[in-house]
C-alpha cells in the first residue's frame, strides 16, 4: 500500500484513484506507465527492508 500512496501522490491522485485510473480502458497508455511506477516502488521497498533486516543482524 505504500508504494501506492507515494505514485499516487506523484501522479496527484488519491491512492483509490490511481487504482481506478489504472483500470480505466481509454488509459492504456498511462496505465502502463503507473503499473511501471508501482512495481518499481514495490521492489525499491522490498530491497530497502531487506537491506535494513541485513544491517540489523
Amino acid at each position: 500500500m505504500g508504494a501506492v500512496r507515494v505514485v499516487a501522490s506523484q501522479q496527484k491522485l488519491s491512492p483509490n484513484n490511481a487504482i481506478a485510473e489504472f483500470f480505466k480502458p481509454e488509459n492504456k497508455e498511462n496505465a502502463l506507465q503507473l503499473m511501471f511506477q508501482l512495481l518499481f516502488k514495490y521492489i525499491q521497498d522490498c530491497c530497502d527492508e531487506y537491506c535494513g533486516t541485513c544491517y540489523d543482524v
